[in-house]
C-alpha cells in the first residue's frame, strides 16, 4: 500500500544525497528523522533508496530501505538491497537472516538464492552454500554464478586433498566401509561435502577418492598406492584398521570403472555405478576408439577390459548400473555388461543427461537409492522399479 503525498510535508526529493559510507551516527540519525517526516509513494522511496546506494551512502540507504520494509514487509527488492549493504558493512549474519526471509517469501527467486549461497560461503558454511547452488542448477542448469560458486567451494575443499587423492571419513564401530569414486570433475555431480550430508545418515565409514592422475583410476590413487595393486593393498589396510566386515563401492561417470574394478579386487559385496563410463575399447566403433585413445595412452599397459574381467571370475560384487535411457553412451556401456551374472540395469526414462545424479535428485530418488544400496549391498527391486518408471507429466513428476 502506497503512502500518499501529504499537504505541507517534505518530499524525499528535498533530502540530500551524500557520497561515502562514513556518515557519522549523528548525521544518519538526523537523516532518519528527516526521512520519517517526508512523504512519498513506495515507488519514489524505492528510487531514492536506490540513488543513495548508487551514490555510496550505505548507512542512509539502509535507513531508506528499512522504511520501505516498514510499509511493505514482503518487498524482496528492499530485502536484497539491505542484505548487500549489510555485507558491504561487514555484517554477513544480518545479510544471511534477511536473505533467508526473502527465500521463504519467494523460494523460486534465483537471485535471492544466489545471494544467500554467496553469503553462506563467506560465513564458511560450504555445505549449506553448495546445497543452495545445487537447488539453483536443478532449476536452471546453465546458471553461471552457481557453477562459479561451486568451483570456489571445490577449491577450498580440494585443499583437504591437495597432497593425496583420498579423504577418510571413518565412523567408529561401523561394520561397513563405502569407497566413493568421483567422476571427471572429482565429484558425483554434487561435491563430496554435500554428498557426505546424505551418506553420513547411513552410519557407514566412507572414503572419497579422486582421480588426480586422470587415468580413470587405473594407475592407483595418489597417497594410497603407486599403482593399481598397491592401491588395493592400501584399501585393505584401511578396511582392517576400521574393522569393517563389508565393503561397498560407489562410482559416477569415469568413477564407475574404479568402483567396479576395485570392488572386484576387494571382494566387495556390492558396487553402484551411476552414468557408467567404462572404457570398453574392444567393443567400440573405430571413430569411438579414436576419441578415447588419447586418454587410454595415459593409463597403464595392463589395464584390462572390465567386461572380460567380470566374466573371467567366479565371484564378483552385485553391481547396479543406473543410466539415462536416452544417453547413448551410457546405454551402450550398461548393455555390454548386461550378460554378466549379478549385474542389474536400471534406465531412467526420458533422460538424456550424461550425469544421471541430477535426474535422480529431481525425482527424489537419489537419497533413497543410496540408503537402499548401503543397507542391503544391492539395489532392491522396489528402487529399480521406481527408477525405471516414467514420470507423470500431469504432476511434473
Amino acid at each position: 500500500m502506497e503512502t500518499g503525498q501529504a499537504a505541507g510535508a517534505n518530499s524525499v526529493d528535498s533530502l540530500p544525497l551524500k557520497s561515502g559510507n562514513s556518515d557519522s551516527n549523528a548525521e544518519v540519525a538526523d537523516f532518519e528523522r528527516a526521512l520519517a517526516s517526508a512523504s512519498a509513494s513506495l515507488g519514489m522511496l524505492q528510487s531514492f533508496a536506490d540513488a543513495l546506494l548508487s551514490e555510496g551512502s550505505l548507512k542512509k540507504a539502509r535507513v531508506a530501505y528499512r522504511k520501505i520494509l516498514d510499509n511493505d514487509q514482503t518487498n524482496i527488492k528492499a530485502m536484497m538491497a539491505l542484505s548487500r549493504i549489510d555485507r558491504r558493512l561487514g555484517d554477513n549474519w544480518a545479510a544471511c537472516d534477511r536473505l533467508r526471509i526473502a527465500t521463504k517469501l519467494n523460494p523460486d527467486n534465483l537471485q535471492v538464492l544466489t545471494d544467500l549461497a554467496a553469503v553462506l560461503r563467506d560465513l564458511d558454511r560450504p555445505e549449506e552454500a553448495t546445497s543452495i547452488y545445487q537447488q539453483i542448477l536443478v532449476k536452471k542448469e546453465d546458471h553461471v554464478q552457481s557453477h562459479m560458486g561451486l568451483g570456489w567451494i571445490d577449491q577450498a575443499e580440494s585443499q583437504l586433498m591437495a597432497l593425496r587423492g583420498f579423504l577418510e571419513m571413518p565412523v567408529p564401530d561401523s561394520d561397513t566401509i563405502l569407497i566413493v569414486f568421483g567422476g571427471t570433475n572429482n565429484r558425483l555431480w554434487m561435491t563430496f561435502s554435500l554428498l557426505h550430508r546424505i551418506l553420513r545418515k547411513t552410519g557407514v565409514s566412507v572414503i572419497y577418492c579422486r582421480d588426480l592422475q586422470r587415468v580413470w583410476y587405473a594407475g592407483g590413487i595418489v597417497g594410497l598406492g603407486h599403482d593399481f595393486q598397491s592401491t588395493v593393498e592400501g584399501f585393505r589396510e584401511l578396511v582392517t584398521r576400521y574393522g569393517a566386515k563389508r565393503v561397498l563401492t560407489l562410482g559416477n561417470c569415469i568413477g564407475c570403472l574404479g568402483a567396479l574394478r576395485y570392488g572386484l579386487s576387494l571382494g566387495a559385496q556390492g558396487a553402484l555405478a551411476i552414468s557408467p563410463k567404462l572404457r570398453l575399447m574392444g567393443d567400440l566403433e573405430p571413430h569411438q576408439r579414436a576419441r578415447l585413445r588419447p586418454i587410454l595412452h595415459r593409463g597403464p599397459a595392463q589395464d584390462k577390459n572390465i567386461h572380460r574381467e567380470y566374466l573371467e571370475v567366479s565371484s564378483r560384487p552385485n553391481v547396479a548400473l543406473i543410466f539415462g535411457e536416452q544417453c547413448a553412451g551410457d546405454v551402450y556401456n550398461a548393455n555390454v555388461m548386461a550378460d554378466v551374472p549379478g549385474i542389474t540395469l536400471a534406465g531412467i526414462p526420458d533422460s538424456s543427461d550424461a550425469d544421471s545424479v541430477k535426474d535422480l535428485l529431481v525425482r527424489g530418488l537419489f537419497e533413497p537409492l543410496l540408503q537402499d544400496f548401503v543397507a542391503n549391498g544391492v539395489v532392491s527391486q522396489e528402487i529399480h522399479t521406481l527408477i525405471s518408471t516414467p514420470r507423470n507429466p500431469q504432476y511434473g513428476l
